[in-house]
């Protein structure tokens, strides 16, 4: 029993690495971009929102599919001419000059289309901070040296256990 148990915690903790892994290796590779999955793309915010309760360090999920999910009242993630990513609701949409005009801070702007990342979905609170620690070489070190030294606790410990149990059995 108690080996089935340190095979699923080990289990358990070697899928916690892969994933540690590719979000850092993403961040090595791709310098910083986003993280994208089946045409939805992962982000952290800097700063808040308040019409969608969006707070800073949180993550959202945006979908990329703006062609056919843009419409008007959606809230879309765009980057300004400064490249920081910004959140507006979309006002109006103009196909010909491939131009939109959204509501941000209560005031008017027109942003191109290309300049829109995503189409906002949900989020998942204050984890970005966490994301954002695991994507630096000291964050990945750090977390998987932790997931070692506990798969090393687990297996010592087994191994402990078995050994006592074999000295206090009796041969005849």
């Amino acid at each position: 029993m108690r080996d089935a148990l340190v095979r699923i915690i080990s289990i358990i903790l070697a899928i916690i690495s892969v994933i540690i892994s590719i979000v850092f290796l993403q961040n090595v590779f791709y310098n910083g971009n986003p993280f994208t999955i089946v045409n939805h793309r992962v982000l952290i915010t800097d700063k808040d929102y308040e019409d969608e309760q969006i707070k800073k360090d949180d993550i959202i999920i945006v979908n990329q599919n703006i062609d056919s999910e843009l419409k008007e009242d959606a809230l879309i993630i765009y980057t300004t001419d400064k490249n920081k990513m910004a959140y507006g609701k979309v006002k109006s949409i103009d196909v010909e000059n491939k131009t939109i005009d959204i509501v941000s801070k209560n005031e008017t702007s027109t942003i191109k289309k290309s300049s829109v990342l995503g189409i906002y979905e949900f989020k998942i609170a204050k984890i970005g901070k966490y994301i954002s620690f695991l994507r630096t070489l000291k964050g990945f070190l750090l977390s998987l040296g932790v997931i070692f030294v506990i798969l090393l606790i687990i297996t010592s410990l087994s191994k402990i256990m078995l050994f006592i149990k074999k000295l206090f059995t009796k041969k005849y």
